[in-house]
């Protein structure tokens, strides 16, 4: 499976219609990254992703193959990205010989969370959000919550909500300091996106996971949208999620997943045109005998504004932008500056990097490591 697999991924990658010359010059980088020790990738922590290639290569080709790895990591065009933090992952990527997708898809992940803090005795409260993180003598003492009222005591908090809504809402900033709480409020968060699952009445589609490349550059997509265009040339996400992990769907059936990045304003403006780019880029993939649209049993849009909703952060995809100046020691310290108070997720824990779920999950260890380190 493996080497057919790989075949295939030569095999189009060798079809691509450009010049021999470009490939070469991808396939050479791609080595270049996967042969560099770690304290030569530590020293592009100041530049961006486009910093680091124009370094390499001139190649449009080039940058736009590594913009689509880097744009879905990050969320961000990728002449903001960390160049440190994407070639760590990409050479990892390159390393593992591929991408990991959660069994049971991502919603796997709280799940399985939930099922530790149940076997461990512990309670989770749903629909129960917090109004005030009690503090009394510079000690937390529990939280209230906003429905009822309710006061839950304990001398340890930790959250992992927006630190932007955290300090000020759910803690008064007089708790922090003022060089803290100017670092806070000036975080940036990642774009949002379009997300797109399309149920097929059959299995249409034999890849498992596809990064459409675009062909224009990031400067190029946002000068056309705003000479009123709608360029179709962009990346799109698409795991065939139900091919990486059958329960997916029901047998017979076929699960897509499809995202796009964009900005609300965008999105709101051309919302019928992403949901036909989506399915054009589903139908390059499937296999020819088959019209997808003809195949679709249902389609779910998650537009920016559902996860804006759902998840604050402007619907940012994966929370706080890995860019410059907010990655690795310029993270926020998962411990806060009052005794027994603190925080976890994308948002926090120094030193760290990954992605995503992936990131906000080791940031969670991190502080639990913290923690009973301080209770020892």
């Amino acid at each position: 499976t493996h080497f057919w697999n790989y075949f295939k991924t030569f095999w189009n990658f060798f079809r691509l219609e450009t010049s021999f010359a470009d490939k070469k010059d991808f396939l050479d980088l791609t080595l270049k990254i996967k042969e560099m020790e770690e304290q030569e990738i530590a020293k592009y922590g100041d530049l961006s992703v486009k910093d680091f290639l124009d370094q390499y290569t001139d190649s449009q080709f080039v940058h736009c193959m590594m913009a689509i790895s880097s744009d879905s990591y990050a969320v961000v065009p990728y002449n903001r990205v960390a160049a440190r933090d994407f070639l760590e992952i990409y050479q990892r990527v390159i390393k593992s010989k591929g991408v990991g997708y959660p069994k049971y898809g991502c919603g796997a992940i709280p799940e399985a969370f939930q099922k530790i803090i149940k076997k461990k005795s512990g309670v989770i409260l749903k629909e129960e959000p917090v109004d005030r993180v009690l503090i009394e003598d510079g000690k937390t003492i529990g939280v209230r919550l906003a429905k009822s009222g309710k006061e839950i005591l304990s001398d340890i908090v930790v959250a992992n909500v927006n630190l932007k809504h955290f300090v000020g809402r759910l803690v008064d900033k007089q708790y922090f300091s003022s060089d803290l709480i100017s670092k806070i409020e000036k975080l940036k968060h990642s774009f949002t996106s379009v997300v797109t699952h399309v149920a097929f009445k059959q299995p249409v589609i034999e890849e498992k996971f596809v990064m459409k490349s675009a062909t224009l550059t990031p400067n190029e997509i946002a000068e056309r949208r705003l000479d009123g265009e709608f360029p179709t040339e962009i990346g799109c996400f698409m795991p065939i999620v139900s091919n990486i992990s059958p329960a997916m769907a029901p047998k017979g059936k076929q699960l897509a997943f499809a995202g796009i990045g964009t900005t609300h304003e965008y999105y709101e403006t051309h919302e019928e045109q992403f949901k036909e780019l989506i399915l054009d880029n589903l139908q390059e993939l499937a296999k020819k005998k088959y019209d997808i649209r003809e195949e679709i049993e249902w389609m779910d849009v998650i537009t920016p504004k559902d996860l804006k909703n759902l998840f604050g952060e402007q619907g940012a995809i994966v929370g706080l932008a890995q860019t410059i100046g907010q990655v690795r020691s310029n993270r926020i310290e998962s411990d806060l500056p009052v005794e027994g108070l603190f925080h976890c997720g994308d948002d926090s824990g120094k030193d760290l990097f990954g992605v995503g779920t992936e990131l906000a999950s080791l940031s969670g260890q991190n502080c639990a490591e913290m923690i009973l380190r301080t209770r020892k």
